[in-house]
């Protein structure tokens, strides 16, 4: 929930937003409060009576979690069982692996496994997959088999339908109450029968939104937005309109029901075609946040599997007595896939008290493949707005969104102060989080990091943590080969504005500093760059693995993404010989390895800050368990573990990824990264628009900086 603050905190935050606003672009000025995001509906009281009836407008239920494997990609009911569908990375070395999926029943007594599975069916005679089989590299085509497997993992038809694919590419699959099977391609439907026999192909006017089964037995293809449900004639070989619910994404149907809708209210039923959409469950009244639900699928005992960007839930229908108001949460978010959505799904099953909803400003993901995609500036704008307005969230998640901002302003919480004050945890249970202080003071954590840099052989570079723009044209000027890889000028520059502009412009005094000789040098230093951008043939390519390009001279440095604790072991076993950590050239030549926080979230000093805090406990302790496999975790002893694990021998080579220098090496890394924060998307575009006629040699760089200062003070300003 949204809460209405006091005057003196909305005081301070029109004080603030007066200047973000004015950060965040011009895009949205003049917008009102009516024009923001329309939010889900707040029960004014709680659904449930004194008298411990239920009175909301729709049932009763609770979301539960069905308690499957964390690999599950997608799962399909029939009858009792869950069917679900696995995907699994196998490591064999350092940077090699087998990739297999799964299909297996909750008992798991039922499987099937394959290289590559595009798509499944369940149907009463049992479940069909359609495959490629094709052996790469080895085959350079697909090869694809539809294939249908008994409950006891017998299979009953393997037929090999890749003559009827051509150039198109299969997503998904329905099967009929006639066990007729329909696979969606990009522009048709292909039609086979209960024996896998080919029947036709429905050719589509419009790029489809996925196949959904009614109520009724028939499978039906969805328009792009979900909005219209189009019935299929095998006959005629058409799709013609059956059903249209605007507002509204059309789901699988049963239980009496057509089919359902879903939309970011709740889940509704249609009886037959035509009619009005009945509540089914309204997500505010029950305490459920749901992310873009997708997919619906009945299951007995009047239950739902429901699939939305977080996950696979299960949703049941409880006793009014078993029902628990929780508290509702905000949290803001700019970016239009939250990379905390999934933890927040996983703090809303285990919490008792809380629930956190994650509003998105940023509208791309409300909009079909052909809408307009909204910007990042226009989103904060809108955020901002909402602030002014009094609707303060409790939580802001800092994908995308300039932090120092509201730091500044005092708008987000110390959490060291909540750290400080709860018995169960303390500073010394996490690593790196002390890179994102602020003059002492944390106000953002976050659940896990990656680290870009750059490496060099140490043969070359020695014993170094940077090296400077100077030293990197002097050793362009004396190899006529790749610097480093896929180098160009606009990449350079915006790389090194985003660095230097998280310290020139000072928001809160409204003042900036581009008109020195510090940014100038960065702009002749670009200028001077020699570019080799990516070749647009990918047979031009060359990818030969970059430690060996570096060991065998042609290659001098290398881009570094440290997503695993045994990336950079990795590839300094490629090399044969120590990598020297330089980083990306900077003026100086410090400061050249960038930390990159993942899951970064803040605590909003205008919201519940006790409900916040639970959530970021949660997000650094519980939440990392399920995400500790990417990144480096900032929990202390999940890290440790993800070591532990690299240190121990593959059982397919009997080799570890690590070895014991390695970790050395890794915290060394570590211990010379920075977080330079998130610079203003406006800042950056001012100083790469004006850019653009300086390195076309139309500009001095003087004039260029002089331009820069004028644009980026007068944002800082209003």
């Amino acid at each position: 929930m949204f809460h209405k603050r006091g005057n003196k905190f909305i005081a301070l935050i029109l004080a603030a937003v007066m200047l973000l606003s004015g950060c965040a672009g011009k895009t949205g000025e003049g917008k009102q409060p009516d024009d923001l995001i329309v939010r889900d509906k707040e029960p004014e009281s709680s659904p449930v009576s004194a008298e411990g009836s239920w009175q909301g407008e729709g049932g009763c239920y609770r979301l539960t979690d069905p308690e499957l494997r964390e690999e599950l990609s997608n799962a399909y009911v029939l009858g009792e069982d869950i069917y679900a569908e696995y995907r699994n990375w196998t490591m064999i070395s350092e940077n090699r692996g087998t990739f297999t999926m799964d299909i297996r029943r909750e008992d798991e007594e039922f499987y099937h496994t394959s290289n590559l599975i595009h798509a499944c069916a369940v149907g009463a005679a049992g479940i069909w997959v359609l495959e490629d089989v094709a052996d790469y590299p080895a085959e350079s085509d697909a090869k694809y088999h539809l294939i249908q497997i008994a409950g006891d993992n017998g299979i009953l038809h393997d037929v090999d339908i890749t003559q009827h694919f051509g150039d198109s590419y299969p997503m998904t699959m329905k099967i009929d109450k006639e066990e007729q099977i329909f696979i969606m391609l990009s522009d048709s439907i292909i039609v086979f029968g209960q024996d896998s026999s080919y029947i036709c192909r429905i050719d589509l006017e419009t790029y489809p939104g996925g196949l959904v089964l009614g109520g009724d037995g028939e499978v039906y293809v969805l328009s792009d937005d979900k909005s219209v449900a189009l019935s299929l004639d095998t006959q005629a070989k058409t799709a013609v309109l059956a059903a249209e619910y605007s507002g509204y994404s059309i789901c699988n149907g049963g239980d009496g029901y057509l089919f359902t809708l879903v939309n970011d209210d709740g889940l509704y039923g249609v009886s037959e075609r035509g009619g009005a959409a009945e509540p089914i469950a309204i997500w505010a009244e029950c305490g459920i946040s749901l992310n873009n639900l997708s997919n619906v699928q009945f299951m007995t005992e009047g239950r739902f599997l429901l699939r939305d960007w977080s996950g696979i839930y299960i949703l049941k229908p409880i006793d009014p007595s078993e029902f628990k108001d929780k508290k509702v949460l905000t949290m803001a978010t700019v970016s239009s896939r939250s990379s905390l959505e999934s933890i927040a799904a996983e703090f809303n099953l285990w919490s008792e008290d809380y629930m956190v909803k994650v509003v998105c400003y940023n509208q791309e993901n409300k909009q079909s493949s052909a809408g307009r995609m909204e910007s990042i500036s226009e989103a904060i704008t809108r955020l901002n707005m909402d602030i002014i307005s009094g609707n303060v969230p409790d939580l802001f998640e800092f994908t995308f969104l300039p932090e120092a901002y509201y730091a500044d302003k005092g708008l987000i919480a110390d959490l060291y102060e909540f750290i400080d004050k709860d018995q169960d945890i303390s500073r010394e249970d996490f690593i790196l989080l002390n890179k994102l202080e602020n003059e002492g003071k944390l106000y953002y954590a976050a659940n896990r990091f990656v680290v870009e840099s750059a490496v060099g052989l140490w043969s070359r570079f020695g014993d170094c943590h940077g090296w400077t723009l100077d030293k990197y044209l002097e050793i362009q000027s004396q190899y006529s080969g790749e610097l480093m890889y896929n180098v160009t000028r606009e990449g350079f520059l915006r790389t090194l504005t985003n660095r230097y502009a998280a310290t020139a412009v000072d928001w809160e005094a409204g003042t900036c500093d581009f008109e020195n000789k510090e940014f100038i040098k960065i702009l002749e230093s670009v200028s001077a760059i020699r570019e080799n951008p990516e070749p647009e043939d990918n047979a031009d390519i060359n990818y030969t693995p970059a430690g060996q390009r570096m060991r065998e001279g042609t290659l001098i440095a290398s881009y570094l993404y440290i997503d695993s604790v045994s990336a950079l072991a990795s590839m300094e076993k490629e090399a044969g010989e120590k990598l020297s950590l330089i980083g990306l050239p900077t003026v100086d030549g410090s400061g050249g390895t960038a930390l990159g926080p993942q899951g970064m979230a803040g605590i909003c000093t205008g919201g519940d800050q006790e409900g916040a805090w639970e959530f970021i406990k949660y997000m650094l302790t519980k939440g990392a368990v399920g995400y500790s496999n990417y990144g480096i975790s900032s929990n202390k002893a999940l890290l440790e573990a993800r070591i532990a694990d690299a240190l121990t021998p593959l059982k397919a080579t009997g080799e570890p990824l690590m070895k014991a220098s390695d970790v050395d090496r890794l915290y060394e890394l570590l211990e010379h990264s920075v977080y330079y924060g998130t610079a203003s998307e406006d800042v950056v575009n001012i100083v790469l628009e004006e850019a653009s006629a300086f390195l076309a040699g139309a500009k001095s760089a003087e004039d260029t900086a002089h331009i820069i200062q004028s644009r980026v003070g007068i944002l800082a300003a209003e």
